[in-house]
């Protein structure tokens, strides 16, 4: 397969956070401006000791001074997949048809 620098949008757009609007994306975008956007649209601040994993999970930072409690951060395990999910799937993504991507 091709090796592609750019994903090729080709005018999709995808869902905002609250779920009801869409944020149109450039024509073609390079990955890491694709994986920053996604990011920033998707993922929420959490504080990692609500999640169940935060006293094992390598994202999670501790809080000064509580030391039952964690900082709250944009979750580093759904940060992490995004990003794999985003580099892996380039050469498959842009060789689908328009209808496809969207």
């Amino acid at each position: 397969m091709e090796d592609f620098e750019y994903y090729q949008l080709d005018g999709t757009t995808i869902l905002k956070f609250n779920g009801l609007d869409r944020k149109i994306l450039p024509p073609e975008v390079e990955v890491d401006f694709l994986i920053y956007t996604l990011t920033e649209e998707w993922l929420l601040y959490v504080e990692c000791h609500q999640c169940g994993r935060g006293d094992y999970c390598k994202f999670a930072e501790d809080r000064p001074g509580h030391p039952y409690k964690k900082k709250e951060i944009k979750c580093g395990v759904i940060s992490k997949v995004i990003h794999q999910f985003i580099t892996k799937s380039i050469d498959l993504f842009n060789s689908y048809e328009l209808s496809r991507k969207q």
